[in-house]
């Protein structure tokens, strides 16, 4: 965007590019700043209030004096609530509070010595070696977590971060630790903390609340909330939507179901809500009844007063079963709910009574009142799910952390895997994308533990293909932004965009701070025996790979490199400045692998002097053979068959890849075989200028541009001949997707060729338009025998050149 052309836009854009920068650069001062060794930094639900489990732990400990020393800071979101906070402690000099991602709020993130949190810290966080992270969470979840969220794995993008950031996690019990956090979460093999099955402190204040009932009342109706000596009955619904980033609650329906329920029970009963605190944030308190709670009530201290417990997917009702009293679930779309964000588990199983609607819930309530028939379920509930949710379980916490005392209640994950780390590319729709997912399908499980990682993007396309990824790796999206001080940014931008050897060698020194602040902001504590930069094109990745300790460090070629630095689209080289950056970090890779034995050969020879020529290698590319049958058989329109002969290419339109030639070849055939047809499938830079050539030839009614195509394999199956004519290849995974739908290939020859086209499966001739001409022409008159490729012998031998990969020692 240039000032000449929108200058509002220019300077508004400007002015978000400098605060961002600022911001960069206070992240990265704090980062290096003294740490504050006697401060504890809390935080709950994004800065809610003072609740849930840190709010137990805070309480704890400055009612101790053994821990009279510790200042406490409070992260807060709500201007009122902070301002009423501060007015409420003004009396203590070792309490404070920030307003959530303030100046201060980063400062104090990045120096308080304790770090106390139940949900995540945004995505600026990065945790220094000295801090002592305790995440408690919030609660056994009845819905799906993690990796486990249909269609959502990407979505545990922040909270795998976090957790991997922890110190200490703590569990209620064997189900939380080996079902949530070693399984849902895949915390198991890379989680380098300890997990502290001491219970949850929120659910020990509840039992200490409960035990002074009649204090707790008085104090609540301090703040307005009067139960009059009623039977107090808590509605407390769990929020509804796909993820915590998309949250769409009802909270009139909410008001309908209390307003309705109070009418039902009557003047003995108080009904309360307690609504989801992600449900509220687009929700003006003020504008709320008086039955549902404020925010800065905590659900420990009013769940200590309710004599009877209604939710639906909430985990509130694990930490209610301690107290043993009646719960009651009402599910108004559980079939629904279950289907599209999965439950742990089914109605037959819930330790109350199950309801549909708010009759049947009000007959519950009023049936508990007279005879509790859930009691010994509840109890066995309880037993398998929540055992350590006890009234210890905040001293044992405080213990074990604070006091550096023993326990038989710290568990560590066990690490019986190698851990793989693999960065696959930024998924746009091109070749590295679809033979990563190969890939990443294709590696022993039972051998290793495979983490990727991508940048995040919202981009249909790149989401649909993380899905398409192996469902037992553990995906890792990179949310947000390098942090570094204004004087590193010079450094930064010439090492990672100015090229060359003597650039790179001038500033590595400077940018190794940047980079290493970089990977514990990822990825934590966790470590990796072997990590592989599969995409290979951007020095941001491969130098932040070169941060892990990992022995093996692989980055994968695919391409003869140099021509494609040299690579030219109009006037411009798009890889230039990108690979002329990476050539130089050759030599602290491992192995270089390119994607084929002759391709190996190639970069070898034209980039020795960046490695030595032992350091290249090759592993070719899996090709799912499975996947492209299957996909094959679906029918689209413009794919359906014509009378012939029918010619297709696949690839991106971009000049190496030649589709010119192609089309000026095709020309001349059609002027003799009328009814011959070519499908060019992809999209590029150079569309407009092949469709004008098309134009230009007059061959309009016989060619067929169909763009980019999520599923090409149809175009292939019905054509009669796969064209290919690019002037250089890495390896060519479109021929070798033919070849797996036996349709026979004719193929200018390209630098690796050799390497993909088989003898019996088509023909390789001189890049010319003459001989691409000829060998059409022959086509039509004798055609060609169905390809031999095998792909399933194919993938046996790709699988022993990467295992061979993987065990260099």
């Amino acid at each position: 965007m240039s000032f000449q052309r929108n200058p509002v836009k220019y300077l508004r854009s400007f002015e978000r590019r400098i605060r961002r920068v600022a911001h960069e650069n206070r992240l990265s001062k704090y980062f290096y700043a003294p740490l504050r060794n006697n401060f504890v930094f809390y935080e709950a639900f994004d800065g809610l209030g003072i609740n849930c489990n840190p709010a137990a732990i805070f309480e704890s400990l400055i009612a101790n004096r053994a821990y009279s020393h510790l200042h406490h800071v409070w992260s807060i979101r709500d201007a009122d609530v902070l301002a009423s906070l501060i007015d409420k402690f003004a009396d203590f000099d070792n309490i404070s509070f920030v307003k959530y991602r303030s100046i201060t709020y980063f400062e104090m993130l990045s120096t308080c010595k304790y770090l106390i949190n139940n949900s995540t810290f945004p995505h600026e966080f990065a945790k220094r070696n000295d801090q002592v992270y305790i995440n408690t969470w919030h609660g056994i979840p009845v819905k799906k977590m993690g990796y486990e969220v249909p269609n959502g794995r990407s979505d545990a993008r922040n909270v795998v971060r976090n957790f991997l950031s922890a110190d200490y996690i703590l569990s209620s019990g064997a189900f939380f630790s080996e079902d949530i956090l070693s399984t849902s979460f895949k915390l198991s093999n890379i989680y380098q903390g300890k997990i502290l099955e001491v219970g949850q402190p929120r659910v020990a204040r509840m039992l200490e609340l409960s035990a002074s009932k009649q204090l707790t009342i008085h104090r609540l109706e301090k703040q307005g909330i009067f139960t009059a000596g009623k039977k107090v009955i808590l509605f407390a619904p769990t929020w509804k939507g796909a993820n915590a980033y998309n949250v769409h609650s009802d909270i009139s329906e909410i008001i309908d179901t209390v307003t309705k329920i109070q009418s039902n029970l009557g003047s003995s009963y108080t009904v309360l809500a307690k609504v989801h605190q992600l449900a509220l944030r687009t929700v003006n308190p003020r504008e709320l009844p008086d039955f549902i709670l404020p925010r800065d009530i905590d659900t420990s201290e009013i769940l200590s007063i309710t004599d009877q417990l209604i939710t639906d997917y909430s985990s509130i009702f694990v930490d209610y079963l301690a107290l043993d009293r009646p719960v009651h679930f009402i599910f108004s779309d559980y079939e629904s709910y279950a289907e599209d964000r999965g439950l742990y588990f089914s109605v037959d199983d819930l330790p109350g009574s199950v309801n549909y609607d708010v009759l049947s819930v009000t007959d519950s309530i009023l049936k508990s009142s007279m005879h509790d028939s859930y009691s010994a379920a509840r109890i066995s509930w309880k037993r398998r799910y929540a055992l350590e949710d006890t009234s210890d379980s905040t001293k044992n916490a405080i213990s074990i952390i604070f006091g550096k005392q023993k326990s038989e209640k710290i568990l560590e994950l066990g690490h019986d895997k190698k851990r793989l780390l693999i960065h696959a590319g930024s998924l746009i729709p091109n070749g590295i994308t679809t033979a990563v997912i190969n890939l990443i399908s294709r590696i022993n499980y039972d051998e290793y533990d495979v983490t990727v990682i991508f940048p995040y993007s919202s981009k249909s396309f790149q989401t649909k293909k993380s899905m398409e990824l192996d469902e037992r790796a553990r995906l890792m999206p990179r949310v947000g932004n390098v942090s570094m001080r204004w004087f590193q940014r010079r450094a930064y931008w010439a090492y990672t965009k100015g090229g060359g050897l003597r650039t790179n060698s001038k500033y590595r020194d400077s940018i190794k701070p940047i980079f290493s602040r970089e990977w514990r902001r990822c990825f934590g504590d966790s470590d990796f025996d072997i990590v592989i930069g599969f995409d290979g094109y951007q020095v941001f990745w491969g130098e932040l790979l070169l941060r892990s300790n990992a022995k093996r460090k692989y980055l994968w070629a695919h391409n003869d490199l140099l021509l494609d630095a040299h690579r030219t689209i109009g006037s411009k080289k798009p890889h230039f400045k990108n690979l002329m950056s990476v050539f130089p970090m050759y030599g602290r890779f491992t192995k270089i692998v390119s994607v084929t034995e002759e391709l190996a050969r190639i970069n070898s020879n034209k980039l020795g002097r960046y490695a030595d020529p032992s350091r290249f290698t090759h592993v070719r590319n899996f090709v799912d053979g499975e996947r492209i049958l299957s996909l094959a058989g679906e029918h689209i329109r413009s794919a359906t068959r014509q009378r012939g002969p029918n010619f297709v290419t696949v690839g991106r339109l971009s000049p190496e890849k030649n589709q010119a030639r192609i089309i000026r070849s095709f020309a001349r055939v059609n002027e003799r075989y009328r009814e011959s047809t070519l499908t060019i499938v992809g999209d590029g830079p150079l569309m407009s200028e092949l469709v004008r050539l098309v134009a230009e030839l007059d061959i309009s009614e016989s060619v067929e541009f169909v763009g980019l195509q999520e599923n090409p394999f149809p175009f292939v199956r019905n054509s009669d001949c796969f064209l290919f004519a690019s002037e250089y290849e890495g390896q060519g995974l479109a021929i070798l997707e033919a070849l797996v739908l036996k349709v026979p290939v004719i193929t200018t020859r390209f630098n690796v060729v050799e390497d993909v086209l088989g003898p019996r499966d088509g023909i390789v001739v001189d890049s010319t338009d003459s001989d691409l001409t000829a060998a059409l022409f022959d086509f039509c008159e004798k055609g060609l025998p169905v390809p031999s490729f095998d792909f399933v012998k194919y993938n046996v031998e790709v699988s022993s050149e990467l295992d061979q990969l993987l065990h260099i020692q």
